[in-house]
């Protein structure tokens, strides 16, 4: 099951890769930057043996949520979505970095991939 981290870190990969601040290490997160969170929701998943793992990523603006964090929000978003088009849902929020004192504007963007045991 150890494929989760790395299954982050090549999806920030991607990103950086399309000129995305990207990272998963959220005490990188220096916004506006995306967070690919390196820990999923996962589910059994009987059918193919494996796992239903529902990965988060974090689009970060660095204000205090004016209209220009929504715009910056929005390009985030666009970005994310043309490099991972499994994207299911979008959902607007405020998260905390440990770095920062206040929240930051935030959209929080989900997508479930299957994640089987390794082989031995």
């Amino acid at each position: 099951m150890g494929q989760m981290i790395a299954f982050a870190e090549g999806i920030a990969g991607l990103l950086k890769d399309a000129g995305v601040r990207a990272t998963v290490d959220v005490r990188q997160a220096v916004p506006p930057c995306v967070l690919v969170v390196p820990v999923a929701r996962l589910e059994a998943d009987i059918l193919c043996g494996g796992w239903s793992a529902t990965f988060t990523i974090v689009c970060l603006a660095s204000g205090m949520g004016d209209l220009t964090d929504a715009r910056v929000l929005e390009e985030l978003l666009d970005q994310v979505v043309e490099h991972v088009p499994a994207i299911t849902t979008v959902e607007p929020s405020a998260y905390q970095l440990p770095t920062t004192q206040e929240p930051k504007p935030a959209l929080l963007c989900t997508f479930t991939a299957v994640v089987t045991p390794q082989e031995e």
